[in-house]
């Protein structure tokens, strides 16, 4: 670890602030989707109609051990030779297909995807919370990648209900996503047309005039795919998304899943806001130990722990064992995930630099050192660089869905 203090104007924000303020509103997960989960294909092959009745058109019943949020289908198909199609990441996850040599230039699929309140935080949510979606709210979407030519066109639309009905946003063409990272979005800052997902014509549902949505008693979240076909009809197409994550603004019963309060008052001004453990080194252990589960009862939810103190990965240069820091991040979202599981609810988390890559430190090395210098200024520390990293760090946390309420 670093052992030279350093007093950038980060680390004074961040010594200077209380630990908590009264206006603080956690997001939290109400729905978390990775298309890993699937283990066995589910393919509708006919236009289908959307339905919210029943149990849904991917569960653990259609594919053998899925134990994700059950996904409501619909699907439009002009050409007659398409699928709408729930699979693996390698496969392209949740997505419209197209066989080679089938479909014609210029045919189009439809297809719409999504989760009801039932299975929200993981099936935590009651039927009286009322799930809200402000200005900090954000939707996490990785698409699969495309192959144009094969494709002509493709896009993503948003959509949710809410107390007023549900809502369709304008399509998001594909050309924004970059290939392997999340695409992030506050659903607040899209517009949006009053829809209709029980009716097909051209396209799963019907899309009417412009609506101003409530963003409150949200009751579904997903989206819609539309795919048009391409001249190489040669060629394959998957169109689809690997992981999709919505954040929201949790109801009291879920922030406060025991229904009691403690508040430490401390000399002065800060607050105790809970208690929590950290996760930072040979996580690893813990995944590929057969006892996973109870573990993670024993150490999240026996504990009722609030928060979670991560190290930074990002760029990191001693990774356990020789893992890529990709690896170690990775891991570390795995074990938030199974802590937030065992206890039923959202963990704050607490992002530490432990200590800066090799590279932004005088002696290249994870241990002792300090922040680079001018070599001919003792005193010229090159905070910027160590600045920058801090936050290329929080913004590749944020795409993968990870939101720290804290920095350390």
């Amino acid at each position: 670890m670093l052992h030279h203090p350093i007093p950038t104007l980060l680390s004074l924000l961040l010594t200077s602030l209380p630990l908590v303020t009264k206006s603080f509103r956690p997001r939290i997960k109400i729905i978390d989707f990775d298309a890993d989960t699937i283990t066995k294909p589910v393919s509708l092959t006919t236009n289908s109609l959307f339905t919210s009745d029943g149990t849904g058109t991917v569960t653990s019943e259609s594919s053998k051990h899925y134990g994700g949020p059950s996904i409501f289908g619909a699907f439009v198909d002009s050409s007659d030779e398409g699928k709408w199609s729930a699979s693996d990441q390698v496969h392209g996850g949740l997505k419209l297909h197209w066989g080679k040599n089938k479909g014609h230039n210029g045919d189009t699929m439809s297809g719409l995807f999504l989760f009801t309140k039932d299975d929200f935080l993981n099936g935590v949510s009651g039927e009286e919370d009322i799930i809200v979606m402000d200005e900090s709210s954000k939707v996490n979407v990785m698409m699969s990648p495309v192959e144009y030519g094969a494709v002509s066109s493709s896009s993503i639309s948003f959509v949710f209900a809410d107390s007023t009905g549900y809502h369709i946003s304008s399509p998001i063409a594909q050309e924004m996503f970059q290939t392997g990272y999340p695409f992030t979005f506050s659903p607040k800052s899209l517009e949006y047309h009053d829809f209709d997902p029980s009716i097909n014509a051209d396209a799963v549902g019907e899309t009417e005039r412009r609506s101003v949505p409530s963003f409150d008693g949200i009751s579904s979240v997903g989206f819609r795919i539309d795919v048009k076909r391409g001249v190489d009809t040669f060629k394959s197409v998957n169109v689809g998304v690997k992981l999709f994550t919505v954040h929201a603004v949790p109801p009291p019963s879920i922030m406060n899943i025991t229904g009691k309060k403690t508040k430490i008052t401390l000399d002065g001004e800060q607050t105790m806001n809970g208690f929590g453990a950290t996760v930072a080194f040979e996580i690893s252990r813990l995944l590929n130990n057969k006892h996973v589960d109870d573990l993670c009862n024993l150490l999240f939810k026996d504990l009722n722990l609030d928060i979670l103190r991560i190290r930074n990965y990002y760029l990191a240069s001693d990774s356990d064992e020789g893992a890529s820091y990709e690896k170690e991040i990775k891991d570390t979202i795995e074990v938030i995930k199974l802590g937030e599981k065992a206890v039923g609810r959202s963990l704050m988390t607490l992002l530490t630099s432990w200590t800066a890559p090799n590279s932004l430190k005088n002696n290249q090395a994870p241990n002792g050192g300090t922040i680079a210098y001018d070599p001919e200024n003792i005193m010229d520390y090159h905070y910027q660089d160590y600045g920058k990293w801090w936050t290329e760090s929080v913004i590749h946390y944020q795409n993968l869905g990870v939101y720290p309420e804290y920095l350390s």
